[in-house]
């Protein structure tokens, strides 16, 4: 089965938007974004990932490591269920500032 692309975009209130599946085929056309040009805060929306493996961890722990760097907040917001689960299996969700309430359904 062959992945749908992976795209990012900003919407009009500033979130990053990521659309598409996160997959190890796919990550690599985001992986060097710059997701903080010039900003303090940085809300990164899963709303439109289909589906997502490991390769979408690996994804939040990087930028979430960027961010630091940066001096700037990220959060992420509808992340798919599985993820979740990944990151609280990982540990990761120590680290990684996931919507609360998805916190909760895992």
């Amino acid at each position: 089965m062959s992945a749908n692309k992976l795209k990012l975009s900003t919407s009009k209130s500033g979130n990053v938007l990521l659309a598409g599946d996160i997959t190890h085929e796919t990550v690599m056309s985001v992986l060097n974004t710059d997701v903080f040009a010039s900003k303090s805060k940085v809300t990164i929306d899963f709303a439109g990932v289909k589906r997502s493996d490991s390769s979408g961890l690996a994804l939040m722990a990087r930028w979430a490591r960027q961010a630091r760097k940066a001096n700037v907040e990220i959060y992420y917001e509808h992340v798919p269920v599985k993820l979740v689960a990944l990151a609280k299996m990982s540990g990761l969700d120590s680290i990684l500032i996931i919507s609360p309430k998805q916190n909760e359904l895992v």
